[in-house]
């Protein structure tokens, strides 16, 4: 058994909120610092009675390990609503709907000819993106290097893709997948997204669309599991420095200007807030934390919409010519006669002026174009969430500048789905983040515990 270790932990958005967790089932003495009065970051806002409501619908895919991980161990991954195959929707304003279906075959074909099903592309399309897919499943010949520093819709084009499939089927993919436009995105993160959403195993193509809210889901288990091990939590405790010496840090200034000290420090704060808090001279020498100034963040938009209709089967949407990405069905949590249908659009900076009820008046508008079987229901009420940095921007070439967990200092570690994940900023890389935090000072401790035994 290794020596439990002192952790701080700086930030209780969902990376923050899993180190602690998985620090605090090692063993170690963590306490976990948030700025603001409530838990959870940007994956819930305030609702209108003060309760806390989804800043992002939860979506969940079978291939995010990490995410499905933590629900295990918090009890929660029953509410994840795996269920029937199959249950992404393309709608369009003139009614139309495809499926993409998830056929009972072996990988990758149960995507490939799930996606010929659905109709989603022509023939000619659809032959050459397999053509494609195929060698990114077979990994022969490798992928090109420079998808990274490319656009997606340059890569899209270059595989002869038409005009049509890219408007109906790559670019609400890539809206879903990465947040981000085709004409914006990174071709090796799409690309990436793509094979891990659809061209791996059957189960990693499933989608859960839990019954339950992140606050239901994650925020309150994962509080719970603290009181059971050496996990301390504050809330309202504003910090505004890191101090260093030498190539560690040596403590986290709050505003009451005591020091707090710890063995290991997990910054799991935005980058912009990381830049704030280290010295200017740390930033500029080091380029680890002089790169975060190029890292752009996307606005994020969500509306809720409760309708007086029966609650139905969860459903995942992507939306073709409407205001809104992509929207979400299930049922209203707490709730056994009303339906929720949650409402998402990223980087439309043109939507952030409009008033709430004209956002509301939007995406109804949307709900009742893109599914018409709603129309007859009666809105019951309407929630805007509006978020200046909803997410980090999946630009081409971003990836350069996004840091690995381990930092300069060799007692700082860094959290986030902002950080070098291979994934999106998504709530699965912030995750995937804080086990890589774990990890990591879990082998530093077991080397030291070996070094000792061997002197």
């Amino acid at each position: 058994m290794t020596r439990p270790a002192s952790v701080l932990v700086l930030g209780a958005g969902p990376a923050g909120l899993a180190a602690a967790f998985r620090l605090g089932q090692q063993g170690h003495s963590v306490t976990l610092l948030e700025e603001r009065d409530r838990l959870g970051g940007g994956l819930v806002a305030p609702g209108e009675d003060q309760s806390l409501v989804d800043a992002i619908p939860p979506v969940i895919f079978g291939h995010q390990s990490a995410t499905l991980q933590l629900l295990k161990d918090l009890g929660t991954l029953k509410h994840a609503q795996f269920r029937t195959p199959g249950q992404i929707e393309f709608r369009t304003r003139d009614h139309g709907a495809k499926r993409l279906r998830n056929l009972w075959l072996p990988a990758p074909f149960h995507s490939i000819l799930g996606l010929a099903a659905s109709r989603g592309l022509t023939l000619r399309d659809l032959w050459r993106a397999l053509v494609f897919l195929e060698r990114t499943w077979e990994e022969d010949p490798g992928l090109p290097l420079d998808l990274d520093s490319r656009r997606a819709d340059q890569w899209l084009t270059d595989i002869r893709q038409s005009e049509e499939a890219q408007v109906n089927v790559w670019a609400p993919l890539s809206r879903f997948l990465l947040s981000s436009e085709l004409s914006s995105a990174s071709a090796g993160l799409l690309v990436e997204m793509l094979r891990r959403s659809f061209l791996t195993t059957r189960a990693n193509s499933r989608v859960g669309i839990p019954d339950r809210d992140w606050s239901s889901l994650l925020i309150r288990p994962v509080v719970e599991q603290y009181k059971k091990r050496q996990v301390i939590l504050h809330t309202g405790c504003l910090f505004d420095q890191i101090q260093v010496k030498g190539q560690l840090v040596t403590g986290v200034r709050v505003k009451d200007r005591r020091v707090l000290t710890a063995d290991w420090y997990v910054a799991a704060v935005p980058p912009r807030r990381l830049s704030d808090l280290l010295p200017e001279g740390v930033v500029t020498h080091y380029a680890t934390f002089h790169q975060l100034g190029k890292l752009a963040d996307a606005v994020g938009l969500t509306v809720h919409l409760w309708l007086e209709a029966p609650s139905e089967t969860p459903r995942l949407a992507l939306l073709v010519g409407h205001t809104f990405h992509w929207l979400v069905i299930r049922r209203a949590p707490g709730s056994e006669k009303n339906a929720l249908v949650s409402l998402v659009a990223t980087g439309r900076a043109d939507l952030m002026h409009h008033s709430d009820q004209a956002l509301a008046d939007f995406a109804w508008t949307d709900v009742k174009t893109a599914l018409p079987e709603l129309s007859q229901a009666r809105l019951a009420k309407a929630q805007v969430i509006k978020r200046e940095r909803a997410c980090l921007m999946a630009r081409p070439g971003a990836t350069a500048y996004r840091p690995v967990t381990e930092s300069p200092f060799s007692n700082l570690l860094l959290a986030g789905g902002w950080t070098d994940t291979g994934l999106p900023d998504s709530v699965e890389g912030a995750i995937l983040s804080a086990d890589r935090c774990a990890q990591v000072i879990a082998a530093r401790a077991a080397a030291s515990e070996r070094s000792q035994r061997t002197a």
